[in-house]
C-alpha cells in the first residue's frame, strides 16, 4: 500500500504548490481517489494535479488567488494593520505620558505598564500572524511527545483566574481529563492555550463573565481520546460582527489552524453551539474546538529531584548572549544579571564564536544565540562550535533566544547542536526549567 500512494508532502514538492493547497484540494473532494487515514491523507501515485480554478491578480504574475480567497486575504491583512497601527499609537502615546510624568512614579508606572500591555499584544499579533503563514506553507511538522496536558491546563487556568480578577471579569474554569498524558506538540498546543486565555480577557468587558471548559468527550479507536474545549463570554466586546471577527482576527485564526492542523475542527455559534444554559444576547461569544490526543503511559511514577527548584545554584554562572539587535542584546543582558547571572554580549555570530575561542574552557557556562543574524546565524555559529578542538568548548550548551521559530529553524539548530529554544520576551521560569532539564 506504502508504494500506492503518497502523502501531502511528497504530492507537494512533485506538483510545485504549497502542502496547504494539497490539502485544500483533498478536503473539496477534487483528487479522485484520495482518502483519509487518521490525520493523514493518502493521494494515489498516479492522481493527476487537478485544473486550478483560480485567476491571476495581474496578468503575468505568477501567483495565483481566487477572487473570493484574495477578498478574504485582504480584509484580514487591514485588520491586521489596522490593530498593528493601534498597539504602536498606544505604545508612543503612552511613552509619551510616562516621560511627561517620570517624576511621578505611581502614574508613569500605570503608563509603562500599559505600553507593556500593547507591546505583548504587538507581539501576540506577529506571532500569530507568521504561525499562520508557516501552517499556510506546510512548514510546520508537529513533534509528539509525552506530556502533561492536565498540567499545563491548570497553568493556563490560574493565569486566567488571576487576569481576570485584575480586570473585573468573572471566570468560571472547569476540566474533566481523565487521560492527563498524552502525546501532544507542547510548543502547538502551549500555542494554542495561551491564545484562548488572551482571547478570553481582550475580548470579555469589565463585569462580564466568562467561561472555560476542558473535557474529554469520547474515544477515537483504542488508543485516541478527544477533548472539546468550549468557551462562553458573557458581555463580549466582538458584538454582531462575530462572523467578520473570525476571519479577521489574528488570535483566532491562529488557534483554528493549528487545531485543523493537529487534527481537530471547530464549532462556532454558527453550529448553534450551547456548552451551557446560558441567555445569550448579540454581545456575546461561544465557540468550541474539539482535538484528538493519542492516550500515553502514566508517567506518575516518575518523580522530579529535591533540588530542581533551587534557582541558587545558578547564580555566578557565566552566560554568553549573541543578538544583533542591540535592544534585544540589552534586554537580555539586565534579565539574566537581575538572576544573578554573569553576562558578555556579542553582537553576531561570528564574534560570539571568536570569544569562545579565545576564552578558557570552563570560562562560559551558557550561551545564548538569536537565530538569524545577519553574518553568521546561532545554528552556523553553533556549529562552528561544536567543531572546536577544545571538548570543554565544543561541548557548552547553547539555546537559541528567538521570537519566533519555524519547524526548518528548529531541525538545522537541532542538527548544528544546539540544546533547546528560548523565546522572547525571556520567561525567567521556562529559563529555569529548561536549565533543570539539561542537567
Amino acid at each position: 500500500m506504502a508504494g500506492e500512494y503518497r502523502t501531502i508532502k511528497e504530492v507537494s514538492e512533485l506538483w510545485g504548490i504549497s502542502a496547504r493547497r494539497v490539502q485544500i484540494l483533498c478536503n473539496e473532494g477534487r483528487i479522485p481517489g484520495a482518502f483519509k487515514k487518521g490525520r493523514t491523507w493518502l493521494i494515489p501515485v498516479k492522481a493527476d494535479r487537478p485544473d486550478d480554478r483560480r485567476v491571476k491578480t495581474v496578468e503575468g504574475d505568477d501567483k495565483f488567488f481566487s477572487s473570493e480567497l484574495h477578498e478574504r486575504d485582504m480584509e484580514f491583512l487591514y485588520s491586521f494593520l489596522h490593530d498593528m497601527r493601534q498597539n504602536v499609537s498606544s505604545i508612543l502615546g503612552f511613552s509619551e505620558l510616562a516621560y511627561t510624568h517620570i517624576k511621578d512614579s505611581d502614574t508613569s508606572g500605570k503608563y509603562i505598564n500599559n505600553i507593556s500591555d500593547s507591546g505583548n499584544e504587538l507581539l501576540d499579533m506577529t506571532n500569530n500572524f507568521m504561525t499562520i503563514i508557516q501552517v499556510e506553507r506546510g512548514e510546520i511538522e508537529p513533534d509528539f511527545k509525552i506530556n502533561n496536558i492536565n498540567q499545563t491546563i491548570e497553568e493556563a487556568f490560574d493565569k486566567l483566574r488571576k487576569l481576570a480578577h485584575e480586570r473585573s471579569i468573572i471566570a468560571r474554569c472547569s476540566k474533566d481529563i481523565p487521560h492527563e498524558y498524552v502525546y501532544v506538540d507542547y510548543v502547538l498546543w502551549h500555542n494554542v492555550i495561551s491564545n484562548l486565555i488572551s482571547f478570553i480577557l481582550r475580548n470579555t468587558q469589565r463585569g462580564g463573565s466568562a467561561a472555560i471548559k476542558i473535557n474529554e468527550v469520547g474515544m477515537d479507536g483504542l488508543d485516541r481520546c478527544i477533548y472539546r474545549v468550549s468557551i462562553d463570554i458573557v458581555g463580549g466586546t466582538v458584538g454582531r460582527n462575530f462572523a467578520k471577527f473570525q476571519r479577521t482576527n489574528s488570535q483566532f485564526l491562529a488557534v483554528k489552524r493549528v487545531i485543523e492542523f493537529l487534527g481537530g475542527h471547530f464549532i462556532t455559534a454558527s453550529d448553534n453551539y450551547r456548552s451551557d444554559n446560558l441567555s445569550y444576547s448579540s454581545s456575546d461569544i461561544k465557540l468550541a474546538f474539539e482535538v484528538p490526543f493519542k492516550i500515553a503511559p502514566d508517567q506518575n511514577e516518575k518523580t522530579t529531584s529535591d533540588g530542581d527548584n533551587d534557582r541558587s545554584k545558578y547564580k555566578g554562572k557565566r552566560i554568553l548572549v549573541a543578538d544583533d539587535n542591540l535592544l534585544n542584546r540589552t534586554a537580555a543582558q539586565m534579565i539574566f544579571e537581575e538572576e544573578g547571572f554573569v553576562v558578555e554580549t556579542a553582537e553576531d555570530g561570528i564574534f560570539a564564536v571568536a570569544m569562545v575561542e579565545r576564552a578558557l574552557p570552563d570560562y562560559y557556562d551558557y550561551i545564548f544565540m538569536d537565530l538569524q543574524m545577519p553574518n553568521v546565524n546561532g545554528a552556523v555559529a553553533t556549529k562552528l562550535i561544536r567543531g572546536l578542538k577544545d571538548k570543554k568548548k565544543a561541548s557548552i550548551p547553547v539555546f537559541a533566544i528567538t521570537a519566533n521559530v519555524s519547524e526548518k529553524d528548529r531541525k538545522d539548530s537541532i542538527a548544528a547542536g544546539m540544546n533547546g529554544f528560548l523565546e522572547k520576551p525571556i520567561d525567567i521560569d521556562k529559563l529555569y526549567q529548561m536549565l533543570d532539564a539539561l542537567n
